[in-house]
This record gives structure tokens, C-alpha cells and sequence, in this order.
């Protein structure tokens, strides 16, 4: 994907990168404030013309989830996913329960922050005493999306995955 600055300054990505986004918006049935909650969980920016191309691969990623079947980038494109080569370890979570554990956590509102992986691994270090995701047994794993899953409700924090096409 080449980058075109815009002619206003405002996006360095392509005017059909930028649609695409706003087509799955639309096809997600997200509004304003959900679109927006999930763009600056993922990229930390609440608008698409602030984005760039580093933050495509995750933004493609995160639609995916919540069920749109586009595309922001090619297959290709994409680096691997994060904890993709720890799926094999008795006793010890999956890479999708690792990343699915990181994305709630980044889904409470209150944990913004400049390093959201620091807030992570400190807030693992607290409840479970594990100062990396990679560290956590299955027992530490249950423990931590308990407490997640507690704040999401203390907090009234959305789940993004829920109600949509026809969950």
C-alpha cells in the first residue's frame, strides 16, 4: 500500500483505504461514539484521518472480529498475529486467549495509557503475580479475565462482539 499525504494534510492514508474503514463502520452497524471507542482501543486515535498504515493491520484485525468480511489491507500484508507460537504449551493459554485477554483489558475504559503493554503486564503482576501475558498458567489466565471481566461490568464498558450481525 503506497501512502498519499492528503492534499488538506489531514491523512496520510489513500482515499480508498479511508472508505473501506468507513464501509465497515456502516456494514458493523457501529455509531459514531462505537466506531470511534474501537478505533482509539486499537490505534489510540479516535478518528481515521489521524490514522497510518502501521495501524491497519490491527484496525483490520479488530473488524474482523466484530464480523465484517473486507478487507484494509491484503492478506499478505499482515504481519503475524501476536502470540501466534505459543499455542502449543500444556497447561498455559492459547495465543487467541492471550490476545482476547489483551484486547478486553484494552477495552476498560479508565487503562488508557501512553503504554497500554506496561498497564497490562503490571496489572497481571497485581492480581495474578505473572509480569508478562506469556507467563500466565491456565489457573492465572481464568483469574485475570475474571477481574477483567468484573471491571468491564464495574465500569459499564461495552462488548464490542456482542450484538452484532445477528449475535
Amino acid at each position: 500500500m503506497t501512502m498519499m499525504p492528503d492534499h488538506k494534510g489531514t491523512s496520510v492514508l489513500p482515499r480508498r483505504v479511508l472508505a473501506r474503514i468507513h464501509i465497515a463502520k456502516r456494514d458493523l452497524g457501529l455509531d459514531d461514539d462505537d466506531y470511534r471507542d474501537v478505533l482509539e482501543r486499537v490505534t489510540g486515535r479516535r478518528s481515521a484521518a489521524q490514522l497510518g498504515q502501521d495501524d491497519m493491520p490491527g484496525l483490520q484485525r479488530e473488524f474482523r472480529r466484530l464480523g465484517w468480511q473486507g478487507y484494509l489491507i491484503r492478506l499478505e500484508d499482515m504481519p503475524p498475529l501476536k502470540y501466534q507460537d505459543v499455542d502449543e504449551r500444556p497447561g498455559r493459554p492459547t495465543g487467541a486467549q492471550l490476545r482476547m485477554l489483551e484486547a478486553r483489558f484494552r477495552n476498560i475504559k479508565g487503562f488508557a495509557t501512553r503504554d497500554p503493554e506496561y498497564a497490562l503486564r503490571s496489572f497481571l503482576e497485581k492480581v495474578v503475580g505473572a509480569s508478562h501475558p506469556l507467563l500466565l498458567d491456565d489457573r492465572g489466565f481464568e483469574r485475570a479475565l475474571t477481574v477483567i471481566k468484573r471491571l468491564e461490568q464495574a465500569r459499564g464498558v461495552k462488548e464490542p462482539w456482542r450484538g452484532r450481525r445477528g449475535d
